[in-house]
Protein backbone atom coordinates (compact mmCIF):
# COMPACT_ATOMS: atom_id res chain seq x y z
CA UNK A 1 0.00 0.00 0.00
CA UNK A 2 2.67 2.51 1.03
CA UNK A 3 4.54 1.87 -2.33
CA UNK A 4 1.28 2.04 -4.48
CA UNK A 5 0.96 5.51 -2.93
CA UNK A 6 4.46 6.57 -3.85
CA UNK A 7 5.24 6.91 0.41
CA UNK A 8 7.62 4.17 0.48
CA UNK A 9 9.85 2.56 -2.82
CA UNK A 10 10.14 -0.76 -2.41
CA UNK A 11 11.43 -1.50 -5.89
CA UNK A 12 14.56 -3.75 -6.12
CA UNK A 13 15.50 -3.13 -9.58
CA UNK A 14 13.45 -2.80 -13.27
CA UNK A 15 13.02 -4.63 -16.51
CA UNK A 16 15.93 -2.78 -18.01
CA UNK A 17 18.61 -2.69 -15.28
CA UNK A 18 17.55 -6.06 -13.54
CA UNK A 19 17.68 -6.73 -10.43
CA UNK A 20 19.69 -3.93 -7.62
CA UNK A 21 21.47 -6.31 -5.64
CA UNK A 22 22.38 -3.89 -3.10
CA UNK A 23 18.56 -2.97 -2.48
CA UNK A 24 18.15 -6.91 -2.01
CA UNK A 25 20.76 -7.00 0.52
CA UNK A 26 19.35 -4.00 2.59
CA UNK A 27 16.29 -5.88 2.85
CA UNK A 28 17.88 -9.38 3.26
CA UNK A 29 19.50 -7.85 6.14
CA UNK A 30 16.64 -7.25 8.25
CA UNK A 31 14.78 -10.14 7.17
CA UNK A 32 16.15 -12.83 9.73
CA UNK A 33 16.49 -13.20 12.90
CA UNK A 34 19.32 -15.46 13.31
CA UNK A 35 22.40 -12.99 13.89
CA UNK A 36 20.11 -9.62 15.22
CA UNK A 37 21.42 -8.56 18.12
CA UNK A 38 18.55 -8.32 19.94
CA UNK A 39 16.79 -11.64 19.16
CA UNK A 40 19.53 -13.68 19.62
CA UNK A 41 18.99 -13.70 23.06
CA UNK A 42 15.66 -14.30 22.90
CA UNK A 43 14.38 -17.25 24.33
CA UNK A 44 11.68 -17.43 21.19
CA UNK A 45 14.42 -16.62 18.64
CA UNK A 46 13.63 -20.00 17.12
CA UNK A 47 9.50 -19.89 16.71
CA UNK A 48 9.44 -16.00 15.55
CA UNK A 49 11.12 -14.14 12.88
CA UNK A 50 10.70 -10.40 11.57
CA UNK A 51 8.89 -8.29 9.23
CA UNK A 52 10.66 -5.78 7.74
CA UNK A 53 7.44 -4.73 5.64
CA UNK A 54 5.71 -4.04 8.47
CA UNK A 55 9.03 -1.94 10.24
CA UNK A 56 9.22 -0.17 6.67
CA UNK A 57 5.25 1.06 6.97
CA UNK A 58 5.12 1.72 10.84
CA UNK A 59 8.74 3.17 11.02
CA UNK A 60 10.07 3.96 7.10
CA UNK A 61 12.97 1.70 8.12
CA UNK A 62 14.27 -1.70 9.41
CA UNK A 63 16.77 -0.90 11.54
CA UNK A 64 14.96 -0.40 14.68
CA UNK A 65 15.22 -2.16 17.41
CA UNK A 66 13.55 -5.41 17.53
CA UNK A 67 12.00 -5.19 21.11
CA UNK A 68 10.75 -1.09 20.14
CA UNK A 69 8.62 -2.62 17.24
CA UNK A 70 5.13 -3.57 17.51
CA UNK A 71 5.55 -7.05 15.71
CA UNK A 72 7.92 -8.14 18.30
CA UNK A 73 6.07 -7.05 21.03
CA UNK A 74 2.92 -8.53 19.42
CA UNK A 75 4.48 -12.27 19.16
CA UNK A 76 6.29 -11.45 22.54
CA UNK A 77 3.00 -11.21 24.11
CA UNK A 78 1.60 -14.45 22.33
CA UNK A 79 4.30 -16.46 22.75
CA UNK A 80 4.12 -15.65 26.35
CA UNK A 81 0.70 -16.86 26.17
CA UNK A 82 1.06 -19.97 24.49
CA UNK A 83 3.48 -21.12 27.51
CA UNK A 84 1.70 -20.30 30.02
CA UNK A 85 -1.40 -22.58 28.57
CA UNK A 86 1.45 -25.21 27.80
CA UNK A 87 2.57 -25.14 31.62
CA UNK A 88 -1.06 -24.86 33.35
CA UNK A 89 -1.73 -27.45 35.93
CA UNK A 90 -5.85 -27.27 35.64
CA UNK A 91 -7.43 -29.96 33.64
CA UNK A 92 -9.55 -27.66 31.05
CA UNK A 93 -6.29 -25.74 30.09
CA UNK A 94 -4.93 -29.48 29.74
CA UNK A 95 -7.62 -30.88 27.94
CA UNK A 96 -8.36 -27.91 25.65
CA UNK A 97 -4.37 -28.19 24.53
CA UNK A 98 -4.24 -32.12 24.29
CA UNK A 99 -7.51 -31.46 21.98
CA UNK A 100 -5.45 -28.92 19.62
CA UNK A 101 -2.70 -31.27 19.64
CA UNK A 102 -4.63 -34.01 18.35
CA UNK A 103 -3.34 -36.27 21.73
CA UNK A 104 -5.11 -38.50 24.06
CA UNK A 105 -4.11 -36.80 27.44
CA UNK A 106 -1.56 -33.48 28.23
CA UNK A 107 0.28 -34.50 31.25
CA UNK A 108 3.28 -33.25 32.94
CA UNK A 109 5.39 -35.28 30.87
CA UNK A 110 4.77 -33.52 27.94
CA UNK A 111 5.97 -30.16 29.15
CA UNK A 112 8.90 -31.01 31.55
CA UNK A 113 10.25 -28.19 33.41
CA UNK A 114 13.84 -28.41 33.23
CA UNK A 115 16.19 -27.13 36.38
Amino acid sequence: MLSRIGQIDLSIGDVGRGIDRAKVGVLNSGAFNNFDPDCIHCVYQPFCGTDVIDDISRYGRIDVPRPDTWFCGRHLSLFDKVFEVLYRKDEPARASVAAWLGVGDWDDSMAPIHR
